[in-house]
Order: structure tokens, then C-alpha cells, then sequence
């Protein structure tokens, strides 16, 4: 929920989140207006696109976003540990409105067992598959082309869609964050999931078994490629696929 004139305004001119407007359903979180901008007590990231200068990091009591575009003035989004409120001030405009409310949407949806994942997401006979990568490395150029070579494929979400694990199968929904396709569908595919492990290696496991035992590569294993505390890495990193 958006409460506050400011933050709804600056929503309406904003594509992809009018699809996803609801008037029914408990309100599990909500982003408000401040200006009493907290301390960034410890700066955990930094990052930057386009001209815009990011700090993640945190407060006191909890989790701040700052995004300094150049020559203008920052976008402050904050939270507490354990709150259902996300805290916005400063600059509302589009290209970082959209932004901090992708990591509000994360940091407040976190607990439910949901992520939001960088990637392309195209349905087929009802199951989702994601394509990961780096940005510029043709994501949405694969789901084109499947979806003008495929019958019957077509996209979720081009950017970001959001994942849910929900007894070890895992809900792939499209969201309001689509990058420059304006693919914005309320719906939802559900489906276990196929791991790839840096080698290339392909296998089924179901969620709970990577996530509550940490079980990594089952061909690596065998070979003795990884320890303990790297497979345990790798889980963090692994490029998973729903099939």
C-alpha cells in the first residue's frame, strides 16, 4: 500500500503498476512519507547505473536505500527490522521511484519466503522458465525468440519477476518491474525447479533440500570439486530454472 498525496502521485506516472492495483486483501506492508531522514551508520553496498550512484546499507534500526542521481538531488528509502513499513523522501522521479520501490517490495516481502529475480520469464504448456544473466547478455533476446519459434510461449515478466516457495514448489508471478518491455500480467505459473551448478552440471531437487540441508551439485560432490562452505556459496549463486 502507498500512503501519502506525494508517493501516489508519483506512482500514477509511473508504467507496469495499475495491473496490479487491488482494493481486496489484507494490507501486509505499506510505503509512507517522511523527512526525517535517518544516519546511514554502515554502508553493505554500493552500486551504480546510468548516472545514478547507489548506497544499501544500515541505520540504527534497520535497512536504508540511498540513490544519488548526478547533479541532482537523492532518493532516501528506509525501514526498521521487524516493521511493516517502508519509509520514502526525496526525489520521486521515475527512474528511481521504480527502483526503491522494487527493494521496499523485497526487504518487506522477504519474510513471506519471496524474491524478486533478475531475469526473463517466458510460460510454456503452464510452466515458467527463467533465463538469468548479467544485463545485456540476451535474456529477452532468448525469450523473443522463443516466443516467435514456440507456439503457445509467451512472457511473464522481462525483468523481474518474483519467485515464492510454497511447499517446495516454487510461484513464479510477473510484477510491475518489466525493464524497458512493458510486460506487466498479474498472473502466476507454478512448477519444481532444475538447478544448474557453475559447471554446467543439470539436476531435480526439490527447494527444501538446497535451502534447510544445503545440498549442493550431486556430480561435484562425488568428485570432491567442492567443500562444505563452497557448495554452501554456491547456493547463493546457482542459476536455477523452473521446468
Amino acid at each position: 500500500m502507498l500512503w501519502g498525496d506525494k508517493l501516489c502521485k508519483a506512482v500514477e506516472g509511473i508504467a507496469g503498476f495499475r495491473p496490479f492495483e487491488s482494493q481486496d486483501g489484507e494490507v501486509l506492508f505499506a510505503f509512507m512519507e517522511d523527512t526525517a531522514v535517518p544516519v546511514m551508520e554502515n554502508v553493505e553496498y554500493t552500486f551504480g547505473y546510468e548516472d545514478v550512484r547507489g548506497f544499501f546499507g544500515r541505520t540504527v534500526k534497520g535497512f536504508m536505500l540511498k540513490l544519488e542521481p548526478s547533479g541532482g538531488n537523492a532518493l532516501y528509502l528506509w525501514c526498521t527490522d521487524g516493521g511493516n513499513e517502508v519509509w520514502i523522501c526525496g526525489n520521486l522521479s521515475a527512474r528511481l521511484y521504480r527502483f526503491a520501490l522494487w527493494v521496499g517490495y523485497g526487504l518487506m516481502t522477504l519474510p513471506y519466503g519471496t524474491i524478486a529475480v533478475h531475469s526473463s520469464c517466458i510460460v510454456y504448456r503452464d510452466r515458467a522458465v527463467l533465463f538469468l544473466g548479467e544485463s545485456g547478455t540476451g535474456k529477452s533476446t532468448h525469450t523473443r525468440l522463443w516466443r516467435e519459434h514456440v507456439e503457445g510461449a509467451f512472457l511473464l515478466n522481462d525483468d523481474s519477476p518474483v519467485l515464492r516457495v510454497e511447499d517446495d514448489v516454487v510461484r513464479v508471478y510477473g510484477s510491475p518491474w518489466s525493464g524497458k518491455t512493458p510486460c506487466y500480467r498479474q498472473e502466476c505459473s507454478a512448477r519444481k525447479v532444475w538447478w544448474i551448478c557453475v559447471q554446467g552440471h543439470e539436476w531435480r531437487a526439490i527447494i527444501s533440500n538446497r535451502t534447510k540441508h544445503g545440498q549442493g551439485c550431486p556430480y561435484c560432490r562425488l568428485t570432491g570439486q567442492y567443500t562444505l562452505p563452497a557448495r554452501r556459496n554456491l547456493l547463493m549463486t546457482t542459476v536455477c530454472m523452473t521446468m
